[in-house]
């Protein structure tokens, strides 16, 4: 957005003091210190993965003036300690109960969301139905692809791992149209009840309809109001699923190096799995059309659908485990679906 913003209006960095992702910002006013954590920055193309140094030359072609920007801070390396800020008194509160704490580089979101999958070989395709919904597998940094993905320097521990790459596929698919959806509709039920709805359908196009992303004027689509609330609601679960279909498929075709591991199992986490309806439209295609074994988050509490978070919660605790698996396996659990 950033980017977006300083090519829109090439005068503002003129006006502009600092330019920062929002946990650097962050760190900065626990810390007094500025850096651009790596992971985040390359997830938000401020950084040259192939350097990892801030990708000065892109960004000021694009009017972003690249010395606006504080230097990269790799991975789990220290930014400074948390101490009481000194004239900002938004940020105390938060200060007293973190003081003493060392406060460090943080993965980006795509990273996160990958291991809160529990994404840790090439066999596991990841997929979280979240907000956007998106499609993860890991790769040797040296195999041929198709180049439909966003490759990211895949993180481990503590460290880069650059011989391993996570790629990363965003159809911006599913939650936001869901939202949409219950926006429009304005019902007090809850996924699950909504589920139970869908599952009354008979899976025939006659009373269904195609719902496209960012559809906000619902009475617009064809048929739409002669549906029934069940076959509304299976509409919209079928088109989510139909998207998020094509970026799998596409997903487990991107490594073309037929030498490497095939993908064997599909974990799958994210607020819409919730439903039942939508978990066995997914389930159905990995099974029947890859062949894989489909594993479900086993996580309780809210954390059991929060992708970011629960990745964070990885990234903080790795350094106690004897490897990033073994972090993955004890805060990540999964479980075969049914």
């Amino acid at each position: 957005k950033a980017i977006e913003a300083f090519r829109l209006d090439r005068k503002l960095s003129k006006h502009t003091e600092r330019v920062a992702l929002t946990a650097d910002w962050i760190g900065a006013m626990l810390t007094g210190k500025w850096a651009t954590s790596e992971s985040d920055g390359a997830c938000n193309l401020l950084i040259n993965q192939s350097r990892r140094q801030i990708a000065r030359t892109w960004l000021d072609e694009v009017g972003l003036v690249s010395d606006l920007i504080a230097p990269v801070l790799p991975i789990g390396k220290a930014l400074g300690m948390i101490g009481r800020p000194k004239n900002n008194n938004e940020w105390l509160e938060v200060a007293n109960k973190l003081a003493g704490y060392t406060l460090v580089s943080p993965l980006g979101d795509n990273h996160a969301g990958g291991l809160s999958c529990g994404l840790d070989d090439e066999e596991t395709l990841a997929i979280s139905a979240g907000t956007s919904g998106t499609v993860y597998r890991l790769a040797d940094s040296k195999v041929q692809v198709a180049g439909k993905a966003a490759h990211f320097a895949y993180h481990d521990g503590i460290n880069l791992q650059p011989r391993r790459l996570l790629l990363s596929m965003l159809p911006d698919c599913c939650g936001s149209r869901w939202q949409s959806f219950l926006a429009e509709y304005q019902g007090e039920m809850d996924l699950a009840e909504f589920s139970e709805l869908a599952l009354e359908v008979e899976q025939n196009p006659e009373v269904q309809v195609y719902v496209p992303q960012h559809t906000s004027d619902f009475s617009g689509l064809p048929r739409w109001d002669r549906l029934s609330l069940p076959q509304k609601v299976a509409s919209v679960f079928n088109s989510i699923a139909q998207d998020l279909i094509e970026v799998i498929d596409s997903m487990m075709v991107e490594v073309t190096d037929l030498g490497r591991p095939q993908i064997t199992k599909a974990v799958i986490t994210g607020g819409l799995f919730n439903s039942e309806y939508f978990l066995q439209l997914i389930k159905l295609h990995l099974e029947e059309i890859h062949g894989l074994t489909v594993f479900r988050s086993a996580k309780e509490g809210k954390l059991a659908s929060k992708g970011e978070p629960l990745g964070a919660l990885v990234n903080a605790a790795a350094s106690s485990y004897d490897s990033l698996a073994a972090a993955i396996e004890d805060l990540c659990p999964i479980a075969k679906v049914g």
